[in-house]
């Protein structure tokens, strides 16, 4: 019987023999701005394929449907994707093209290669969204950066430990749903359901900015709720700092190991600096809201045929909650997530 370390170990080697024989076509054959191989893995719009630019920089080629949303992404110096057009049998297939812009880096490529064809095989439908969340996966190995921690920005992960050490309570097994450090569009996701969570360090005012236009889009037949939070930092009794909050949440759960890695991609560790272990936070206002029709957002379907314009990307918007009256109860939101997972 193959084990899951065998199976990984094949697709990789079958991955490292294709790139080599589309080496010695390029050595070979005429010049040609992309060579392809297909892999046998399937997904609703064609065959997942292997590319090789004509710089020699490999791909991963994900076929998706002519209007399917997929955000560029450049943040890493050593992996992009973006979507190109190529032709197939002489008829135009648009892919999700994951590139390896560095050749130091073809053996972790193969590694995260051989992570996102495991995810398409398993879940084709999702495949957009699996590549993107591989990625953020991997992406400290590709030269991602953490970022500076902000007393803004540690406030929004304080808030995110809040609702993660709630959700805990409600199933020490439900780690799996905090997405935020992964990259997903919503900070906590199941199949069906998701919740977003913002926190602001203002005196006043409820605006919150939105990254995206699938940051407000509730899963398909699920819902989404927006979980907003006002800190302040505080030496009061009732203060807690981001590692107390990891320290409660690592009683509660039942997978210490992916809350370490978790926390490993956002550069939170045990010899976290003086910033994240000395400033405490508390919560001062709490409000919660379930994004539907009503709620003043931007996703695809406000766009002619359900998908952004072709050229638009990176988009932000400011959403000012004061304006948005219906209220949401906390526990029913975290009970609907965790009963899904």
């Amino acid at each position: 019987m193959s084990t899951t370390s065998d199976v990984s170990a094949q697709l990789r080697e079958t991955l490292e023999l294709l790139w080599t024989r589309l080496d010695d076509e390029s050595r070979s054959g005429p010049p040609a701005l992309m060579l392809s191989a297909e892999l046998k893995i399937t997904t609703r719009h064609g065959l997942v394929r292997l590319g090789r630019d004509a710089d020699g920089m490999r791909h991963l080629l994900v076929p998706i449907s002519p209007t399917q949303r997929l955000d560029d992404d450049r943040r890493s110096g050593g992996v992009h994707l973006t979507s190109r057009v190529l032709l197939v049998d002489d008829m135009p297939v648009r892919f999700a093209d994951l590139l390896c812009r560095r050749r130091d880096l073809s053996g972790v490529f193969t590694g995260l290669v051989a992570d996102v064809c495991a995810r398409v095989a398993a879940e084709p439908e999702g495949s957009p969204f699996r590549i993107a969340q591989t990625l953020n996966s991997w992406r400290l190995l590709f030269g991602g950066q953490t970022g500076r921690w902000t007393i803004p920005r540690l406030a929004g992960l304080f808030a995110e430990l809040v609702v993660l050490e709630s959700l805990l309570d409600e199933r020490s097994d439900a780690l799996g749903a905090w997405q935020g450090p992964t990259g997903c569009a919503q900070d906590f996701r199941s199949t069906h359901h998701a919740i977003e969570v913002k926190a602001s360090t203002a005196a006043g005012g409820r605006i919150v900015r939105i990254h995206g236009v699938d940051q407000l889009e509730a899963p398909e037949g699920g819902t989404l709720y927006l979980a907003w939070f006002r800190v302040a930092v505080s030496t009061g009794q009732a203060a807690r700092s981001i590692l107390d909050l990891v320290e409660c949440c690592r009683a509660k759960a039942d997978a210490v190991d992916l809350l370490d890695a978790r926390l490993a991609t956002l550069g939170i560790t045990g010899e976290a600096n003086a910033v994240v272990a000395d400033t405490r936070f508390e919560s001062t206002d709490e409000r919660w809201y379930e994004v539907g029709d009503a709620f003043p957002r931007v996703i695809p379907a406000s766009f002619t045929h359900g998908a952004v314009p072709a050229g638009v990307g990176g988009m932000e918007y400011l959403v000012d909650l004061d304006n948005v009256p219906a209220r949401a109860d906390r526990i029913v939101a975290l009970n609907r997530l965790a009963s899904d997972l």
